[in-house]
């Protein structure tokens, strides 16, 4: 009886914390829960799926993943017009020559190039809602301001273009506030796209998972769908109502997308938190042979013990430096008040020659690691060169990056080139529409091309479908209506045509020696099919180019080790972007449209180049390109029934004439 009662308080206590267990797991997994429904519904309701669709409707668009589906649409919306108008705005105000378009690419590459890792500190250096809207006001601010500038270019155009230097000031403006645009815009895509979606779903990666890929998925909708707005647009209309628009379209979605930035950092307060690490770069040494003589170990007992010495120390403390006096710097002993007054003089001066060196030393250091982040790809580039060669995915890195150096694809250079040649801006933005959807279809079928042949030969079918579809180019440079021409060094052949009309009209130029004002001989002609054939050929090569980039990538992550695939992915990122600015120089070197088809067989070659590359790393890792013994034994089958059905007619036909013969010495 006794020993029952003796455990009764034990039993009691462990019952009772049994129940708190019970609780606590109890309120971690509503947590947990609540957190897994933060995304979709505003307060956590674990009964959103009982209610009706119409209160579930509601309940999601004052979600936080509504308001930032909302934003990253409104964003991706504007770049993608602002991208697809640029080089046709570029275009029209250098008619007959892509150097323009080629410099604007060629100076944006540069830029992401150097100041790429400059951002991405920023980004995480600085508080997260701060970082937002600073980039998403100048961002917006930034094309409304380049966009209002095309417009006054357009109004003004006859007095502008009457002086060599307004018509350049203003082009340069343009180039120049497009490049900071793109860069404060790739900001804000590393700040809400990166930073914020993974605090948002605090680890889960599920939601995380689905997170991205709707927001990818608004990118590929934006991609198809604005260039066809923005066409149209620019096609029922002039290039300055285009403008005009896309204007007011960034003045208003600033607004609104500010609001929505708003509303989900209240939501989710872990974004006020923030880690910052501290570089070693940052911190601020102390300066010898200055103001104050440093002391070693030894004497730092003495400068303490010294009641006579009296540094400003408060001021320093501003700097984080901690200075060491030695005795011998003070000379002279505060004994009345004169005394004391002089010296502190003495000491506010050495004080102040100390903060103006310290600050010279602080501005240094920062200079010196703004250098050094600007140019860290190139760093990345002869750091990892060693790395990235010890494998042998290089070669199918190099395949790769040899596709960037092609002005065959749907950027600036080739719908400046097919603007110069007839097409309209309608058509440009049905024809990029068309290309995304193939480009679309292939990342929907690589999984299916990867399971069943091989990521190898996935690459190989990938060169393969581009090969052959950018061949229809190179058959296009020699069409009827293609202007290509390299033997007319008196003047400049190109082809132009007013875009809402369907002629095409022929400009030949020529520059007499004592003629400063060119003669243009305008002769009508309608032909498309070259164009056609071009465009034709490089909307299907798309399919191939993303098979091929799908399989690579996946390539230069299962075939590097862990712990070094940063490097080795970074080298590839900074040879991509090298090789792509290599394409505008080419551009900038041969701008004129009858040149293009000889930059269309250099970026066959280069495709047939990077081909070659990656077939060598497919050598290397089957041992063959294609089953050639496969081949053989079918061929050595069809030859040995080709010659058994031969013997067995031979034999046949002898026999014959044997028993001929014989019926024959019957008879």
């Amino acid at each position: 009886m006794d020993e029952h009662q003796s455990d009764a308080p034990a039993v009691t206590e462990r019952l009772l914390m049994a129940e708190d267990e019970a609780q606590i797991r109890s309120t971690v997994a509503m947590e947990n829960g609540e957190t897994s429904k933060r995304l979709d519904t505003p307060h956590g309701n674990s009964d959103a799926g009982k209610q009706p669709l119409c209160n579930r409707i509601s309940s999601f668009t004052q979600s936080i993943a509504a308001s930032l589906y909302v934003s990253h649409f409104l964003s991706s919306w504007g770049d993608r017009m602002w991208q697809f108008a640029v080089g046709l705005y570029l275009v029209d105000l250098s008619p007959g020559s892509l150097r323009l378009v080629a410099a604007f690419g060629f100076s944006r590459g540069t830029a992401a190039v150097l100041l790429g890792a400059l951002i991405g500190d920023m980004v995480d250096k600085y508080p997260r809602l701060t970082v937002a809207r600073t980039v998403l006001a100048f961002q917006n601010l930034l094309v409304a301001l380049c966009a209002a500038l095309v417009c006054l270019i357009y109004y003004y155009k006859a007095v502008i273009y009457s002086a060599t230097w307004t018509s350049t000031l203003c082009e340069t403006g343009v180039i120049l506030i497009s490049i900071l645009a793109s860069l404060f815009s790739t900001a804000l895509k590393l700040s809400v796209e990166k930073d914020w979606t993974s605090v948002i779903c605090e680890g889960n990666s599920a939601k995380l998972a689905k997170l991205s890929s709707t927001m990818r998925a608004i990118d590929q909708f934006t991609n198809i769908t604005a260039p066809i707005l923005t066409g149209f647009i620019m096609s029922i209309g002039t290039n300055m109502m285009s403008a005009i628009f896309v204007a007011v379209w960034n003045i208003v979605s600033v607004v609104i997308e500010y609001r929505l930035l708003i509303r989900i950092y209240n939501k989710v307060p872990q974004l006020a938190v923030k880690h910052v690490k501290q570089d070693e770069e940052s911190t601020v040494e102390p300066i010898p042979h200055q103001s104050a003589e440093i002391l070693d170990e030894a004497d730092e007992g003495k400068l303490n013990d010294d009641p006579n010495l009296n540094v400003s120390r408060n001021s320093l403390k501003s700097f984080n430096v901690e200075v060491k006096i030695s005795p011998k710097a003070e000379t002279s002993v505060a004994v009345d008040n004169q005394s004391q007054d002089v010296k502190f003089h003495e000491d506010a001066e050495n004080d102040d020659q100390l903060k103006s060196t310290i600050s010279a030393h602080t501005k240094s250091q920062t200079c010196s690691t703004v250098c050094k982040k600007m140019f860290s790809a190139f760093i990345i580039i002869k750091n990892g060169w060693r790395v990235y060669f010890s494998y042998k995915v290089k070669f199918a890195g190099l395949g790769l990056a040899l596709c960037y150096m092609t002005v065959l694809g749907f950027d600036d250079i080739t719908n400046g080139y097919a603007y110069s040649q007839g097409a309209s801006q309608l058509v440009l933005g049905l024809l990029r529409a068309v290309s995304a959807l193939i480009g679309l279809a292939a990342t929907i079928a690589y999984p299916r091309f990867r399971k069943r042949i091989g990521i190898e030969r996935t690459g190989l079918m990938g060169f393969t479908t581009e090969i052959c579809a950018l061949s229809l180019c190179i058959v296009s440079v020699w069409l009827p209506g293609s202007p290509f021409n390299l033997t007319n060094p008196q003047g400049s052949q190109a082809t132009f045509s007013d875009p809402s009309s369907s002629e095409m009209v022929n400009v030949t130029t020529i520059h007499p020696a004592n003629q400063t004002t060119p003669t243009v001989f305008i002769s009508e002609q309608k032909n498309l099919i070259s164009l056609s054939v071009l465009m034709a050929g490089i909307i299907v090569s798309r399919f191939g180019l993303w098979s091929l980039d799908l399989a690579i990538s996946q390539l230069l992550l299962e075939r590097v080790e862990q712990q070094q695939r940063g490097v080795v992915n970074g080298v590839q990122s900074s040879l991509n972007m090298i090789l792509d600015m290599v394409k505008f120089v080419l551009v900038i070197a041969l701008p004129l449209p009858r040149h293009f088809g000889l930059l269309v067989i250099l970026s066959f070659g280069s495709v047939c180049i990077g081909a070659v590359s990656y077939s060598i790393y497919s050598y290397r890792m089957r041992g063959h390109l294609f089953h050639f013994d496969r081949l053989c034994r079918c061929s050595h089958k069809e030859n040995g029934t080709t010659l058994h059905h031969n013997l067995s007619v031979e034999s046949a036909e002898n026999s014959y004439k044997v028993n001929n013969d014989s019926a024959n010495n019957n008879s």
